[in-house]
């Protein structure tokens, strides 16, 4: 049996199959993705309630605030008021939940965009219903036997009980190759014949339902008919409390907490792994939480070995490459590792760098890449 393996993924892993990138989430792309797939969503062809008609109203408000305000800035109003969309969502979430000063800066900045009476605690809903909307919309149609998807194919079908899947993305990729057993809090435990998957942040197939204890429990979201199939758009038409995602902002604390068990059995996979590869996942500098938990479990992993892969595309002196690396070999090295390419001292480490993006990886890869030395030690 291969060594234990954490396979720890991000937007980066399903951007290639057209995903969306978290700083992708509104831009004018996306939405006009959303738009074509889901028309129904922003402006219902047919008479709604009112209940619906707002949360469509809200959905426009939100790409209206994020397209003047954002990395843009078009129209009459120059101010770059947020880098980018988790920025965004972050803000819009935290007015939510902190009251009266950023309730009111949102208002004035909707009211000079010609929106009035803002609710924030709508726009924080129509927030992730959009997110959603965009994990969704490129995997509508989506036919696994595609060419491009032939990578990711061969990548499942070499995985084995041995590996471990931990990701950050609400899509459903991982679930239309077919190869995985998806854990879920509130369904059936896999029972270890496949590659397990830890989806930390949720699954837009998810549902979130509120128990008489008060207490939230996470299972997969089905129509209102007894025996339904799982809805793999549930996100798109539940009860926005319902939603199964965790998005940017302080209520993704809270949303983390609700979903310990995932948290709990991932990070215990990530304590006694012997290689660790992270694909399109770069420590996004706003998720301090995941951060400070994965890079914990890193340092407290008791293996005499750890080697580290990471997967950011080419270029190799980007920021986003260079951050992970050294956040990585700087917790390795206070648990008190040494750096070196062959398994001769312990404890030991190394982080390798692959220049390539996620679907490159994925054609060139072998266990012999992961772990290119016998268990003597010798290269």
């Amino acid at each position: 049996m291969p060594p234990p393996t954490v396979w720890i993924l991000g937007s980066g892993f399903s951007k290639p199959l057209g995903g969306p990138l978290l700083d992708d989430l509104l831009s004018d792309a996306t939405n006009a993705l959303v738009d074509a797939i889901y028309p129904t969503l922003i402006e219902p062809s047919r008479p709604v309630s009112a209940e619906h008609a707002d949360a469509a109203a809200a959905l426009q408000v939100v790409r209206t605030l994020f397209s003047t305000h954002g990395p843009v800035a078009r129209g009459n109003y120059h101010q770059r008021f947020w880098s980018d969309a988790e920025a965004f969502l972050d803000y819009v979430d935290a007015a939510a939940q902190s009251g009266v000063p950023a309730n009111i800066f949102l208002d004035s900045v909707a009211s000079r965009v010609g929106v009035r009476d803002v609710r924030v605690d709508g726009l924080r809903h129509a927030g992730r219903r959009l997110v959603a909307a965009a994990c969704c919309a490129f995997l509508h149609a989506a036919i696994p036997m595609q060419e491009r998807w032939k990578p990711y194919r061969s990548w499942a079908e070499a995985l084995n009980p041995s590996d471990t899947i931990v990701t950050f993305n609400y899509d459903r990729v991982l679930e239309l190759l077919k190869a995985f057993d998806i854990f879920v809090p509130g369904e059936a435990r896999p029972d270890g014949a496949r590659p397990v998957v830890f989806k930390l942040h949720g699954s837009v197939d998810w549902a979130r339902k509120k128990q008489g204890d008060g207490t939230f429990v996470y299972s997969l979201g089905r129509g209102d008919a007894e025996g339904a199939p799982v809805d793999p758009e549930f996100a798109l038409t539940c009860p926005v409390e319902e939603i199964g995602i965790a998005t940017p902002g302080p209520t993704k604390e809270i949303s983390t907490e609700e979903l310990g068990p995932v948290w709990r059995r991932a990070l215990e996979r990530i304590k006694t792994a012997e290689v660790i590869v992270f694909v399109g996942y770069r420590f996004p500098p706003s998720d301090a939480e995941a951060r400070e938990k994965l890079l914990g479990a890193i340092r407290e992993n008791a293996n005499a070995r750890i080697d580290v892969h990471t997967v950011l595309g080419p270029r190799q002196h980007a920021d986003d490459v260079v951050r992970l690396a050294q956040m990585l070999k700087a917790v390795l090295r206070l648990a008190g590792r040494k750096e070196t390419a062959v398994n001769n001292a312990a404890p030991s480490y190394w982080v390798a760098t692959h220049a390539l993006y996620a679907e490159d990886f994925f054609t060139v890869w072998n266990r012999d890449l992961l772990r290119p030395y016998d268990h003597r030690g010798n290269q």
